[in-house]
């Protein structure tokens, strides 16, 4: 079986989407990459193949039907079977879930067939392997001890749990049974069985004896109840004469608080709050009146500190005019300290203005603008001197290139003339031989045949290994295709029919034998019932009344002594059976029902193997009709195959047909390109012989086509030649003309640098300078410019600052005689500045004094307005007083508070006083307060105290009776409770009987795992001996491979305990297979699982292999040689991995060119191909 294609129509994730496998390459491995990021979907992709396979299940994890329900879930799939290509669909549904691709319903045994029978968990097992099941592999080896046939058995089938599985089924078995341990399960209930033997001894008591019992605890009891109601009597005498005391207190208490209330009772009742508000209103009726006096105070004072400030009018008045002098007053500081340093600098700039002018060759006094030159003019000299040295250069050059060109031309004409000249084959003969050559490369009639060569070979080999698949059928390819070959689906309906006898005779049979087990565990029960109970079964009692029946007819014919005593002992003996069957009647009423169950279980038994022996002579009558199939083929098979194995067998003979016409398709292709390579080296030959070209007329093609490259070759190089020789003509003339026009440059650049000359002074003599000379007068020119700036700059700037320093002294005169101060020298920069000083300190005394005269001002008005404040708080305070004095008619609030103190006690009093009345009303009981007083007054508290103490003691006496009665009744319950009843034995004989089932139910338990192990390590051995060369050579291989060569192979070697595997180290050393690193086993078993699917595939038709990214903790060397052990795999079957790894792709790359790699990304599910 191969997966051409897997259309997840609606499944998990995916809606419509398709993976494409594509046909099955010619002469490669099978190896498919499905890449995709974490949650893509590949993992379902994977369970989707198998529901494709099995049919598609309900689970709740996971779970594929969240985003499409469970009925609309649909997958397709293209799959290569045995009988052709199929298109399968799997819908959901309750049956008919197989559909083709017009969605008509088809047989599930098409795809059993193909498997073998192997069922969902088994392809999971032997034909998947993700990072978990490769881990659990490494712990199987670990776990078997080295033990070969467990390693090979798991390793090939998947099966990474066997010795999990076998170690549990013997440690549950030891748990029960071992020979010579103590603490098993069986010694425990067989202990169990002891106690309850020896508790049953125990327990059985005389019925005398258990009346006994029940006398004296119901004697114990009476006299248990009595002392326990003359205790409580006395306990309710002596708690009511104790709350009778308690209260003749409380009452005393009460009337002395309605007497001190007495003189209080007539106050007024003042409103709520008065006496929280009373300290306050005092409080604040102190803090008021201090306050008062103290702004006062600090008014008369505020007003005679503000008269005392005095203010200089006329020098607030110059103050902001004196301020705007900032501007100025900055100036003139500014020109006091650089005037002294820009008198100096304006000489320094004279002075270097002459040195230029005396550079220039200009006499002194000379007007600096008359040696400038126009802007325009010393562009023009500068563009000049930069064009000088580019003429004469490219003049220079002109000459050089003539001269090179002269020398190339001679060599040219030299070359040409040793090559033969111009002179060639024909031009159209030497194209036509060009294009004839052309064709053949792109024809590659060589390659042709060499590839149908390999086509050929491979489809020859494919045949004989298709061939060599059908054995043991021996005949040839043409023998095959005239075979009478049996119908596919009668061979599968067979098959199907033969699986489903198989399947039915050992059901049938496992019925049958559970039956028999029921059976004979009914037997056994019937037989225990009947030795319980004695002759109480219903043949036996119709046996014995049947007995004195005859024995009754026998005394009235004969009426005689030996008559009557035979009449006698049969009825004593049927009324002893009656006797016991009415006391064991449950033991009858069992008896009775278990043969019921025991004829039914006959009856079952025997329908079981009626079904049984129909089911095999079904399978007999299958065989027969196989057999005579096999008896048609000529040369006939070895032996009459079974019918899966007829299946199997027609399955290959479709591969071999096609393989047979694939290789006569190859063998005609082959011969094809042999005409192909003569017919071109003929026209090969005609073109080489046209161009006239020396060549071997009977040469191979190969030949023929290197002596037409080398005559293109010659041709070209002539044609090169020409070429460069028409060049080096062409240069030369170019060369000639460049140089007549680098001169006619130089001569008009002379012209132009006389006329610039000619135009300034620089022309003055009558010869024009040099380039040179020129360029140091305008470098000069260039220095004078800044200086003559500078000179001219200096000398506006002193005049502005001596201007500013006139300014400023003026203003501040003006100022001066305002206040009458003296300003006589103020032509003095230091005598003005002390002047603006002495302006400064006047008014800003000035400014100070107003400031402080504003400031106290306002101290007195926030002063005035705080007397105001508490002036209003003070009248309010009286005005609250005023209520409460005249509220109690007193004069002060002291008062006030010794009137609210005496209402409060007044109120504290009745509340005692109500909440004593209460207590004494609910200590005695009684409706209300008046009641309690009748019931106090006129008690005698001595005569209530001796009655308590009377009480106490009567209550002291009837509990140290109960106390002992108590203890009587326990005892005598304990005693009765010890004998159980009558019914104790039964329930111990239950128990025992219980007990003794357990034992049989564990024991057959232990017989089935004692059995089930030893088939298991039968079953083992059996495969390890049948297996044990190809699969361990086979894994040997693998594992060398992907240990990369730090182990050379695996071996077998016997032990005492039987054969173990061991693994061959590079270096010479051996280790157990249980003894190897975690890694390396994990390696062991990937090895294992490869070799696996080799003999698997070596003996039927391979199905794809999946592996679930099993490299996530793999370095790149392993992965990679992991990639080549798939790619062995891939050889004999399909191989897909399903990784989120991209770097596994380069990888995979690497070991297998031609994988091939299919996109669950993004990208790829946005359109492109997968």
């Amino acid at each position: 079986m191969r997966l051409a294609r897997l259309d997840l129509v609606r499944y998990g994730k995916f809606t419509g989407r398709t993976l494409h496998f594509g046909a099955r390459p010619v002469g490669g491995p099978d190896l498919h990459i499905v890449y995709g990021p974490n949650e893509a979907g590949k993992s379902t992709a994977f369970s989707a193949f198998l529901d494709l396979l099995y049919g598609i299940r309900a689970t709740k994890e996971p779970n594929y039907a969240f985003l499409h329900p469970y009925p609309t879930l649909r997958i397709g799939a293209l799959l290569e079977l045995a009988g052709g290509d199929r298109e399968l669909v799997r819908i959901r549904r309750a049956q008919a879930t197989l559909l083709d691709a017009d969605d008509r319903p088809l047989d599930e045994g098409l795809l059993a067939a193909e498997l073998g029978g192997i069922g969902r968990d088994g392809y999971r097992g032997m034909f998947s392997l993700d990072d978990e099941s490769l881990e659990q592999g490494g712990e199987e080896i670990l776990a078997s001890r080295g033990d070969l046939g467990r390693i090979l058995f798991s390793g090939s089938a998947g099966a990474a749990g066997l010795s999990q599985a076998l170690e549990a089924m013997r440690e549950e078995a030891d748990r029960f049974f071992r020979p010579g341990a103590h603490k098993t399960r069986l010694n425990e209930l067989k202990a169990e069985l002891d106690a309850l033997k020896a508790e049953r001894d125990a327990t059985d008591t005389q019925a005398a004896g258990h009346k006994r019992l029940v006398d004296e605890r119901d004697r114990a009891a009476a006299a248990h109840d009595a002392a326990l109601k003359a205790r409580g009597d006395a306990g309710v005498r002596r708690d009511e004469i104790a709350r009778l005391l308690g209260g003749l207190p409380l009452l005393a208490r009460s009337r002395s608080l309605h007497d001190a209330l007495g003189p209080l009772r007539a106050m007024p009742e003042p409103p709520a709050g008065w006496s929280a508000e009373l300290p306050g209103l005092e409080r604040d009726e102190v803090r008021l009146g201090t306050e008062l006096q103290a702004v006062r105070r600090e008014i008369e004072a505020l007003g005679l500190e503000r008269d005392a400030i005095a203010v200089d009018e006329a020098a607030l008045g110059c103050g902001d005019a004196h301020d705007a002098l900032a501007g100025l007053r900055a100036a003139a500081l500014t020109a006091a300290k650089d005037l002294p340093r820009r008198r100096p600098s304006l000489a320094e700039a004279e002075g270097a203005v002459a040195a230029h002018l005396a550079r220039l060759g200009r006499p002194p006094g000379t007007d600096p603008d008359a040696v400038a030159l126009p802007a325009a003019l010393v562009g023009t000299l500068r563009e000049l001197i930069a064009e000088r040295s580019g003429v004469a250069a490219r003049r220079e050059a002109a000459r050089l290139e003539l001269d090179t060109a002269t020398g190339d031309l001679s060599a040219a004409r030299d070359a040409l003339a040793a090559a033969g000249g111009a002179a060639a084959a024909p031009a159209a003969a030497l194209a036509r031989l060009a294009g004839t050559l052309e064709a053949a490369r792109q024809a590659d009639p060589a390659g042709t045949l060499r590839s149908a060569d390999r086509v050929r070979a491979a489809a020859e080999e494919r045949l004989a290994e298709a061939l060599r698949a059908l054995a043991p059928w021996r005949g040839g390819a043409e023998a095959l295709a005239g075979l009478p070959l049996p119908a596919a689906r009668d061979a599968e309906a067979w098959a199907s029919e033969a699986a489903e006898a198989e399947a039915e005779a050992q059901r049938r049979d496992g019925e049958a034998g559970d039956l028999a087990l029921d059976r004979d565990a009914l037997r056994a029960q019937v037989d225990a019932l009947g030795r319980v109970a004695g002759p109480i079964a219903d043949a036996e009692v119709l046996t014995l009344r049947a007995a004195r029946d005859r024995a009754w007819a026998a005394h009235r014919g004969r009426l005689d002594a030996a008559s009557a005593e035979d009449f006698e002992d049969a009825l004593r003996r049927d009324d002893a059976v009656a006797a016991a069957r009415f006391g064991q009647a449950a033991e009858v009423a069992r008896l009775r029902e278990a043969s019921v169950r025991l004829a039914e279980l006959e009856t079952r038994l025997r329908g079981a193997g009626d079904r049984a022996a129909a089911a095999r002579r079904r399978r007999a009558a299958v065989d027969d009709a196989v057999a005579a199939a096999a008896g048609r083929l000529d040369p006939p098979l070895a032996g009459p195959p079974t019918p899966a194995g007829l299946v199997a067998w027609l399955a290959r003979t479709g591969p071999a047909l096609r393989a047979r016409e694939e290789a006569r398709t190859a063998l005609e292709a082959c011969r094809a390109a042999e005409r192909d390579v003569q017919d071109w080296r003929d026209r090969l030959a005609g073109a080489l012989a046209e161009a006239d070209v020396a060549h071997d007329p009977a040469g191979a093609l190969d030949g023929l086509a290197g002596a037409a490259r080398a005559a293109g070759a010659a041709a070209a190089a002539r044609g090169a030649l020409a070429t460069e020789f028409a060049g080096a003509e062409r240069r030369l003339a170019e060369r000639a003309a460049a140089g007549a026009r680098a001169e006619a440059a130089e001569t008009a650049w002379e012209e132009r640098w006389a006329a610039a000359c000619r135009a300034g002074w620089l022309g003055e003599t009558g010869t024009e300078p040099t380039p040179a000379a020129v360029g140091e007068v305008l470098e000069v020119l260039a220095a004078l410019a800044p200086d003559l700036r500078t000179r001219a700059d200096l000398g506006h700037r002193i005049a502005a600052m001596e201007a500013d320093e006139a300014r400023f002294a003026a203003r501040l005169a003006s100022l001066a005689a305002r206040l009458g101060l003296d300003a006589a020298s103020t032509g003095d920069p230091a005598a003005v500045l002390q002047l603006d000083a002495a302006l400064e300190r006047r008014i800003r005394e000035a400014r100070a004094a107003q400031a402080a005269r504003n400031a106290c001002a306002a101290r007195l008005a926030e002063a005035e307005a705080r007397h105001a404040r508490a002036s209003a708080a003070a009248a309010g305070n009286r005005a609250r007083g005023d209520v409460l004095r005249a509220f109690f008619g007193v004069d002060t609030l002291a008062e006030a508070g010794a009137r609210l103190t005496l209402c409060a006690e007044r109120d504290r009093l009745a509340g005692e006083a109500a909440a004593l009345e209460r207590d004494i009303r609910t200590s005695l009981r009684v409706p209300d307060f008046a009641a309690a007083e009748a019931l106090l007054d006129g008690l005698d508290a001595a005569a209530l105290e001796a009655e308590r103490d009377a009480a106490e003691g009567r209550y002291a006496a009837a509990d140290g009776e109960l106390r002992t009665h108590h203890a009587s009744r326990v005892g005598a319950e304990a005693a009765l409770d010890a004998v159980g009843g009558d019914d104790a034995v039964a329930r111990m004989e239950a128990r025992r009987r219980a007990v003794l089932l357990d034992i049989e139910d564990q024991a057959r338990r232990f017989i089935k795992l004692r059995g089930g192990i030893a088939a298991a390590e039968l079953a083992l051995a059996a495969y390890r001996d049948r297996h044990r060369s190809a699969l361990l050579a086979k894994a040997s291989e693998a594992f060398a491979t992907i240990s990369r060569q730090a182990y050379t192979g695996l071996a077998a070697q016997p032990t005492d305990k039987g054969e173990v595997l061991i693994a061959k180290a590079r270096a010479g050393g051996t280790k157990q297979a249980g003894d190897l690193s975690k890694g390396t086993r994990f390696q062991l078993y990937l090895a294992l699982r490869a070799a696996g699917y080799h003999e698997f595939a070596a003996t039927r038709r391979a199905v794809p292999f999946v592996a679930d990214d099993i490299m996530e903790t793999f370095d790149d060397f392993r992965a990679e040689e992991a990639f080549r052990l798939f790619a062995g795999m891939a050889e004999v079957g399909q191989v897909i991995y399903l990784t989120h790894h991209r770097h596994l792709i380069d990888i995979a790359r690497v070991v297998c060119p031609d994988v091939r790699v299919h996109r669950l990304d993004e990208a790829a599910a946005s359109g492109e191909p997968t």
